[in-house]
């Protein structure tokens, strides 16, 4: 059986601590009342003296420097351990007065260190047994303050001033550890409440403290999921949860999948259901994994239809869809409460085609991840280009993206980052389509379900003359005409389009039928974003630079002397242990998080010509590239040298169209 460091740490202080009681309590026993009662005149005097108010620092710190020959656990001797032994020699071993120790006191010791043992190993092994735990981080704060506390108890003249010190040491790390278990656990698991209180109290007296069989939707994964939809009533929401918690077998399948899918830092989950095939994947990352790829090897588990079939069942039954439904495309939504009362929305959208179903989950986040550019992964250089864009006095300024690329934290965090106090800014926005709240942005508002339209309120905005305006959405050719026609009246309009790249989003609004000659006078600047993997910061490998990769990608090999990779799991020798530990962080995906990676093109004469005249995604990226732009392959190239992501993370992207 092995242990962890901790544990052998615990064991090596139970080792230290014991034979020192054990000596306290046989090396010098107590003699008779008689011999006692001769000496304790002349022995309180000292003792008054040593716990005087005047002279207890110095005799503190006297007895700090003189502890190996000097016993401190009592008030009624000051012998040391020499003198002792001169008086044993002399009057004989049953002549010494003795009561070097207190009984009482060595009892509350002993006790309280049987409870600490008892605690630290119910929260090792209960850290073990919910694996989403820092087992070694928690043993770590469970074992050490113990050991720091007795040193104090020793070193406090007082020895119920010191007891409660202790007491502390022990019981603030124990409850600290209470509190963040309970936060992740459903109500039956929790410790401590009043139900587990007289639970306990029940059991300690021989009573009756058989529970009641909790309903099957409260057992497994730690999570709540519910029916949900802003235009749903609460009774159908509460009537769809209901039916899918107590007649759909697959509830507690799925809520073990999303639960999983959350941990992983999955954004979406693809359940597929055929008459021979079934799976379920995990969207990590921008890279679709198999989920028993990424789960702990005990929670492995075979993937049959019936139990993707039932899932899927589960689900349509929760947002409200017919489960009997396998070809039609159908959707809804529901939400997750999780870890500490964490709250995440989640789209459902199923379809079948060929005998195939295929269902789609897509979580949404209710905040946003990052609070700046820096932490969405641009450059040093890329955020001084992109504020100066956003500081511009006018021009039809696009954020681009591909789906599934980011665009709206993009979005959010751009203007998040943006001095928004000296100049006016508004947005414009669907109610239909619930953005985040930006502070000081002015928001105006149509309803689609109305059959309305930006035009519908852009007049009136425009009458107001503010100086930016972020338009969310450009659903119709009469909107992007008032923008284009607003930028002359010194308007800066930022908005939104979906595209592959810089160059791909230019044609993609072309397609709307915009005239040519409108738009490329009013465009000043593109920015599309593409998300590239990181690497996790826990496990990750430094190499040496190749010499060869530095000069391909145009990196400095003055500055850059190393790069890193996905740890790589090398065999032991024959013979040799293998003494490899999975990451608890990325769980041995090695990549954790992404980073924006971005292509800007700034609108020239040259590129408003191909615009113009026979525009083509191809010929406005070689215009872009005469002006330094070389798409997404600098930024990425820059991660790459800086430690973020790795060189073959990087080769990926581009082959996926990172041009």
């Amino acid at each position: 059986m092995t242990h962890t460091p901790l544990q052998t740490a615990r064991r090596v202080f139970t080792a230290a601590l014991l034979p020192m009681i054990l000596f306290l309590l046989v090396g010098f026993p107590a003699d008779s009342a008689e011999a006692a009662k001769k000496k304790k005149g002349e022995e309180n005097k000292q003792t008054e003296d040593y716990y005087s108010p005047e002279n207890w620092y110095g005799n503190f710190f006297k007895s700090f420097k003189i502890w190996s020959k000097e016993l401190r656990y009592t008030n009624d001797s000051a012998k040391t351990v020499a003198e002792m032994g001169k008086d044993l020699r002399k009057e004989g071993w049953r002549k010494e007065p003795g009561h070097f120790y207190s009984a009482t006191k060595l009892v509350l010791l002993m006790l309280l260190f049987w409870i600490w043992t008892a605690t630290t190993t119910w929260v090792n092994n209960d850290a073990q047994r919910l694996v989403d735990l820092h087992r070694v981080e928690w043993n770590t704060a469970q074992v050490a303050p113990f050991p720091i506390g007795f040193l104090l108890l020793l070193f406090i003249p007082i020895f119920w001033v010191g007891y409660p010190v202790l007491i502390l040491f022990w019981f603030v790390p124990l409850c600290s550890y209470i509190v963040h278990r309970n936060s992740g656990v459903l109500d039956a698991d929790k410790v401590m409440t009043p139900d587990h209180l007289v639970f306990l109290l029940k059991r300690l007296f021989g009573m009756d403290v058989s529970k009641p069989k909790p309903m099957a939707y409260m057992t497994g994964a730690p999570i709540e999921i519910i029916s949900w939809g802003k235009r749903v009533s609460d009774e159908a929401k509460q009537g769809r949860t209901i039916a899918a918690r107590n007649q759909q077998p697959g509830f507690n399948h799925f809520k073990e999948v999303v639960y999983q899918a959350i941990r992983h830092n999955a954004m979406m989950i693809r359940v597929t259901t055929g008459p021979t095939q079934a799976g379920i994947s995990f969207f990590i990352d921008g890279v679709w994994i198999p989920m028993n790829n990424v789960l702990d090897p005990a929670r492995k588990r075979p993937v049959s239809p019936q139990d993707t079939g039932a899932i899927t069942r589960a689900m349509k039954v929760l947002v409200g869809a017919d489960a009997d439904e396998h070809a039609r495309r159908q959707g809804g939504e529901f939400m997750m409460k999780y870890d500490r009362k964490k709250k995440m929305e989640a789209l459902l959208v199923t379809q079948g085609k060929a005998g195939v179903e295929e269902a789609l989950v897509q979580f949404q986040l209710l905040s946003l991840p990052f609070n700046s550019l820096e932490e969405l992964g641009m450059t040093p250089r890329r955020q001084e280009m992109f504020r100066k864009i956003l500081a511009a006095e006018k021009g039809l300024c696009l954020l681009g993206a591909a789906p599934g690329q980011g665009l709206r934290t993009f979005t959010n965090v751009a203007f998040n980052a943006t001095d928004r106090f000296t100049r006016d800014f508004v947005t414009v926005e669907d109610v239909q389509r619930a953005y985040m709240t930006i502070e000081n942005l002015t928001k105006v508002t149509y309803d689609s379900a109305k059959k309305e339209t930006p035009m519908t309120v852009l007049p009136d905005v425009f009458f107001k003359e503010p100086k930016v305006l972020l338009l969310r959405d450009i659903v119709n050719l009469d909107t992007l005409k008032l923008c284009c026609e607003e930028v002359n009246h010194d308007r800066l309009i930022v908005s939104t389009f979906r595209g592959i790249d810089a160059a791909d989003t230019i044609m993609r609004v072309l397609q709307t039928g915009v005239p040519r000659k409108l738009f490329a006078d009013s465009l000043f600047a593109v920015v599309t974003q593409r998300l590239i993997r990181r690497l996790c910061p826990h496990c990750k490998e430094e190499i040496p630079a190749p010499p060869e990769l530095v000069r391909r990608l145009g990196l400095n090999p003055q500055t850059v002397k190393t790069v890193f990779r996905r740890r790589v799991h090398a065999a032991p020798e024959p013979g040799q242990k293998d003494h490899y530990e999975p990451c608890p962080h990325c769980l041995e995906i090695g990549y954790w998080g992404r980073a924006g990676v971005y292509d800007v093109i700034l609108a020239n004469d040259e590129i408003r010509q191909i615009i113009v005249s026979n525009p083509s995604a191809d010929a406005i990226r070689k215009a872009a590239l005469k002006t330094g732009s070389r798409g997404y392959f600098t930024d990425g190239a820059e991660l790459v040298g800086s430690g973020v992501t790795s060189f073959d993370e990087f080769r990926r992207f581009m082959q996926g169209g990172g041009k």
